[in-house]
Parts: structure tokens; C-alpha cells; sequence
């Protein structure tokens, strides 16, 4: 998969900006002409205002990567390493975002099973840090 947001030089700051929750082309669009680098797409995301099915994430997804700016990041609460590896194969998505409580075994085993995804592992700290 390339895209252009791997590709394109470092910003000078070395930052990306992830926008989440987009659920039409239209969002995707505005994203990609308003400078974003990455669009975060809900899938697995139970209850979640922006959670989308299977067949709208793969063409979101798709929608992204032809803007040629954007690079789509599965945001998803899902636990089970082949269904994660599954749906981002199917969508052609290299970034995922685990921001539930999956455990380290799961992360391992998506890492084996996408060994060229970049996984972006969200922690939860509670009040005591």
C-alpha cells in the first residue's frame, strides 16, 4: 500500500495530525483539503457515534488513500488479533489504533500476523496514574 502521508516528508515538528470520527467522503474530503495527515475510522467501536461497518470502513478507507494525503487508521475497541488482522487486510489499512484494553498477547499477535502495520496502542490511566 503507499500512500502519501508515509511518503511525504516530516512536518517540521515531526507531528501528524489524526482527525477521528469521519463517517462520509464528504468528511474524508474536507479532512485531506484542510491539511490533515491521517483520518481515524471507527470500526468495532460498539454504541460509538461514528462506528461504521465493514463495507463503509473499506470505502472510506479507499476514499482516503485517493485523496493522496490522507493515510486511514482503524480506530477499534476489537480484541480478536485475526478479526483485527481480517478487517484491516480487507480495508487495505496499515495504521491501526487499539484503543480498548487489548491485552499485550493481543497486540503480539497482531504485530506476527501485520508485521508491517503501524499499531498505535491507546493506555488508559486512571486518577492514580
Amino acid at each position: 500500500m503507499t500512500s502519501t502521508a508515509r511518503t511525504r516528508p516530516p512536518t517540521p515538528t515531526g507531528r501528524l495530525l489524526k482527525v477521528c470520527g469521519a463517517t462520509s467522503a464528504r468528511d474524508v474530503d474536507v479532512l485531506a483539503s484542510s491539511g490533515a495527515d491521517c483520518v481515524g475510522l471507527w470500526h468495532g467501536v460498539p454504541g460509538g457515534r461514528a462506528e461504521l461497518t465493514a463495507d463503509w470502513l473499506v470505502s472510506l478507507a479507499g476514499a482516503a488513500r485517493r485523496t493522496g494525503r490522507l493515510e486511514p487508521v482503524l480506530v477499534t475497541f476489537l480484541g480478536d488479533p485475526r478479526a483485527l488482522a481480517d478487517t484491516a487486510r480487507s480495508a487495505g489499512m496499515r495504521w491501526i489504533q487499539l484503543h480498548a484494553y487489548q491485552s499485550p498477547p493481543v497486540v503480539r499477535s497482531l504485530r506476527t500476523a501485520l508485521p508491517e502495520a503501524v499499531i498505535v496502542k491507546v493506555l488508559h490511566l486512571d486518577q492514580g496514574g
